[in-house]
């Protein structure tokens, strides 16, 4: 019955409260990092007592409001083990309608031909080559599928991918380059969030230098130029490890400041999306006419966009 309800107070703190006591503790960016992580963080019992939100770290009672607008108290025990079992319960109808593009394998890159058969959707959730496929083979049945198809319209989804190696994005970015077919405005599209981040930002940046991208979604969850290349201490006390990152990767312009990539179109997910199983950010796109909306090329459009978010 809690599944779905909005979070009021986690043992008496209020949750805004709460999710500030979970700051210090997360690395990041920007303020989509913080969006990103607190409320995973706000799911562990040993961080809740670590951060003095709870008296124990075996339970924790959760104040929250019920869809029909009723606050309850319910006092949840922790998970003993993970990964969490397999009948936990989803605020999404799972009975109800098809599971969103996005949410179909999260892990995996892959691709698909959308109804309206002009356009083809790109789930690039990781920046590493499969077990079975490396992305250059993958990147060169797209772009075969284009040509032999007559496909116009091209849609990137970023919104899972935390990164990997970016120098195997180098074969879409050229591919792009060279494509005019999407390449052109209204022609191709990357959806952007709260979890597109390191090799998935480099390429974000890549997009935006060398092709007439529009962004749809949230602002990126790094920004464009950013710390990368993780590398680990471990700690001669207490032996933790830490990972701690070395290299800078200045992938835009030296004066490019920007926290984030901000979408042209903005698009963002609810709760109530996510329960009913809509997903704004590509239903915008596919609603988009191409031709009503032209940006400058960098990097005229990256000082626009530094002036409007000086503004």
């Amino acid at each position: 019955a809690a599944a779905g309800a909005r979070l009021l107070a986690i043992e008496g703190t209020p949750v805004d409260d709460a999710s500030m006591a979970m700051r210090p503790l997360i690395s990041r960016d920007n303020e989509m990092g913080v969006a990103a992580t607190a409320p995973t963080l706000l799911t562990i019992p040993e961080v809740l007592h670590a951060r003095g939100l709870v008296a124990q770290p075996e339970r924790a009672t959760f104040t929250v409001q019920t869809r029909d607008g009723e606050p309850t108290s319910l006092t949840l025990d922790a998970l003993p083990t993970l990964p969490p079992p397999s009948d936990m319960v989803d605020a999404r109808n799972t009975t109800k309608g098809a599971t969103p593009l996005w949410l179909r394998r999260p892990a995996e890159n892959w691709f698909e031909r959308l109804p309206d058969a002009n356009t083809l959707y790109l789930a690039y959730n990781t920046v590493r080559d499969a077990a079975d496929e490396p992305l250059q083979r993958l990147f060169n049945r797209i772009f075969a599928l284009i040509a032999e198809a007559e496909v116009d319209r091209l849609i990137i989804d970023l919104r899972h991918n935390h990164g990997g190696n970016n120098a195997l994005n180098q074969p879409l970015v050229h591919g792009l380059i060279r494509c005019d077919r999407v390449n052109r405005w209204g022609g191709l599209f990357a959806l952007i969030g709260r979890h597109t981040f390191s090799a998935a930002m480099n390429l974000a940046v890549d997009l935006e230098r060398h092709t007439r991208v529009l962004f749809a979604g949230e602002p990126t969850g790094a920004s464009p130029n950013h710390y990368g290349e993780n590398g680990a201490v471990v700690l001669p006390h207490s032996s933790l490890h830490i990972s701690v990152s070395t290299l800078w990767w200045q992938s835009s312009h030296p004066l490019d400041d920007r926290p984030w990539i901000t979408p042209d179109i903005p698009a963002r997910l609810g709760s109530s999306d996510y329960a009913a199983n809509l997903d704004p950010a590509l239903e915008t796109v596919l609603r988009h006419r191409p031709g009503t909306l032209r940006l400058p090329d960098y990097p005229n459009r990256l000082m626009a966009q530094l002036r409007r978010d000086d503004l």
